[in-house]
């Protein structure tokens, strides 16, 4: 019933305006296709996000001040109301009751807005354009919005999964591959442990703390080419999706795996070179298993509305790994999955890697600080004796003593 009253809801939201207009106009002989076409712009903006530069809050506004002002002179020309601050009332009224419930329109957004891909005049690239930066192949990530989470009827969903609209508002450029080993060593300087050139060479590096990875970004930043940085939870799961609303990048049966991923069906116990499995949409390899892939947010719940670029809290202790890994079932690959890396637990680091992000326009690109400078920070390298931290949820693991 629940469903029942939500999709309800969300019907009439989007109806109720076209309805109302469709009401005067039969009822009035008056010029009113200006009205008419200006809040059929602004509800499709609200629907699909075609003007991707209005915000949330103002373009509803304008909804509702379009739909008032529309009432206010359908009411003028029928004559049946005389009294002057009855006509403000009918301009001010839908213009408020609009504003009044972000929660349902919120829920509008969920359940009739699509994936789609923002085409901006100042970026001239497609989806699955390829180029290397630093000897390191990115594909072209275009700006767009998409739904990020998981719906309630997803298999095996957590509860810190709640869908919401999302919107990437610059493209950026998306590591075609995890950050391989021979990569690593071509950039740090210091070869991984039993690092073999004929072996090694596209493996992915495995075993990396954040810290680490944030160490390998600052070094790629100092030759030629700078904006490199690691991916935000947002356009990790964005560029994972591909246009796509499914579980998987490849579908919604977790049996698609088989020809994308290296997960606990597949692996043979151990990690694989990138780039074996096939690619999803946009041309990007391993999203799902191999490795798990940090991002630099640190973890927080989710917005219940929509958001543009979000980057997660500005301060916290623990930070996101997404995508699965060799070790992972399958549930554990979807693409809403979030794990969070939890100080403090014993692990087995093969598990771990990452993959860069790139700014289109360097000067953007932000690193978030941790919380407390005196704490162990998110992904630090635990000292003799203690114990290393372990990824999962919240609550997945007991509380350390």
């Amino acid at each position: 019933m629940d469903r029942v009253r939500r999709w309800a809801t969300t019907l009439l939201l989007a109806l109720a305006p076209f309805l109302l207009l469709v009401y005067f106009l039969e009822r009035i002989d008056v010029p009113g296709p200006t009205w008419f076409a200006a809040v059929i712009l602004a509800v499709v903006d609200r629907i699909f996000g075609a003007i991707g530069s209005v915000p949330p809050l103002a373009s509803w506004a304008i909804v509702g001040f379009l739909v008032g002002g529309f009432t206010y002179l359908s009411a003028w020309e029928l004559r049946e109301v005389n009294r002057p601050h009855l006509r403000v009332a009918l301009l001010i009224a839908p213009w408020l009751a609009i504003l009044s419930f972000p929660g349902a329109w919120s829920m509008l957004d969920i359940h009739v807005s699509r994936p789609a891909v923002i085409h901006r005049a100042d970026e001239t690239f497609q989806a699955g354009d390829v180029r290397p930066f630093q000897h390191i192949e990115f594909v072209w990530i275009p700006a767009g919005q998409f739904r990020m989470g998981s719906p309630d009827t997803e298999h095996d969903r957590h509860t810190d999964e709640t869908e919401h609209m999302v919107t990437i508002s610059h493209g950026f450029w998306f590591g075609r591959y995890e950050v391989t080993r021979e990569q690593w060593y071509a950039v740090m300087k210091n070869p991984p442990p039993d690092y073999s050139e004929e072996t090694d060479a596209n493996m992915p590096m495995a075993g990396v703390t954040w810290d680490e990875c944030q160490a390998f970004v600052t070094a790629l930043n100092k030759g030629r080419e700078g904006g490199f940085r690691m991916p935000t939870e947002a356009e990790w799961e964005y560029a994972c999706r591909a246009g796509g609303m499914d579980a998987y990048s490849c579908g919604n049966d977790s049996a698609c795996l088989a020809g994308h991923a290296w997960y606990a069906g597949n692996c043979e116990g151990k990690t694989h070179p990138v780039g074996q499995r096939a690619p999803n949409a946009w041309g990007l390899y391993d999203m799902h298993g191999n490795v798990w892939e940090w991002c630099r947010d640190f973890y927080g719940e989710y917005p219940q509305h929509r958001v543009i670029d979000p980057t997660g809290p500005q301060v916290g202790q623990c930070t996101i790994l997404r995508g699965g890994s060799w070790l992972s079932p399958p549930v554990e690959c979807r693409a809403a999955r979030r794990f969070v890396f939890v100080p403090g637990y014993f692990l087995d680091r093969s598990i771990l890697g990452f993959r860069l992000a790139r700014t289109n326009n360097p000067a953007r690109a932000q690193t978030p600080v941790p919380a407390n400078p005196q704490q162990q920070t998110p992904g630090q390298i635990p000292r003799t004796g203690q114990a290393a931290p372990i990824p999962g949820r919240p609550g997945d693991v007991p509380v350390a003593p």
